[in-house]
């Protein structure tokens, strides 16, 4: 593989986890520059190439893919650029060219779908990015059914039943972006609920301008 201009600082500045997943912590470590390191920094460039098109892909079709490459490097690979959304693996948002505040939505909103399977595109009107946006985003990686965002493609159980310790990886990670992103999530949690309160204030603004006019 031969970068482009500019690539080459780009695949020398990811992170990678470590090969083993003996902490929940998962702490991470940069790769220095043997071959074998090469090869994987090469192979994340890859993964990367085929995760910008935004669309949700499962572990065993990224496996097909690279047959030449040992799990272990895949999984490192994977642990540099990619999430996990109900078994199935999306670019970071970190990676993905879109303005930070942008970058937390899509965060949040894959929270939300790892946690329900779905989302309500009305409850994500307070998350501060437009419904342009939010829908061009949320196209790539899901498909709208009734009144509901869903993934677009079939959870997979796989990747978490055949490697449970990496899997659990990415569950922390998630975990940790809760806590960042909880502004978010109580929005969303909280939608029908400050709704309400909302009408209820003008039922009240209504009720006291009539009493006035009497």
């Amino acid at each position: 593989l031969k970068f482009k201009k500019g690539e080459v600082k780009y695949v020398q500045s990811l992170n990678y986890l470590p090969a083993t997943a003996d902490s929940a912590e998962a702490k991470v470590q940069r790769i220095e520059g043997d071959e074998e390191d090469v090869f994987v920094r090469e192979l994340t460039s890859k993964i990367c190439v085929i995760l910008q098109k935004g669309i949700p892909v499962p572990f065993g079709l990224i496996k097909n893919r690279f047959q030449d490459a040992e799990e272990k490097d895949l999984i490192t690979a994977l642990s540099a650029c990619a999430v996990v959304v109900r078994g199935n693996f999306l670019l970071k948002s970190s990676l993905v060219a879109i303005a930070p505040s942008v970058k937390d939505a899509r965060d949040a909103i894959l929270i939300l779908m790892n946690k329900y399977g779905m989302v309500q595109r009305e409850r994500l009107s307070g998350f501060g990015v437009t419904e342009e946006v939010l829908n061009q985003m949320m196209s790539h990686f899901g498909r709208y059914v009734g009144n509901a965002w869903e993934m677009k493609f079939d959870d997979d159980d796989s990747f978490a039943f055949d490697y449970p310790d990496f899997a659990k990886v990415y569950q922390d990670y998630w975990k940790r972006k809760e806590d960042e992103l909880e502004n978010y999530l109580e929005i969303y949690d909280n939608y029908y609920e400050q709704q309400g309160s909302e009408e209820d204030e003008e039922n009240q603004d209504e009720e006291m301008e009539e009493l006035v006019e009497e």
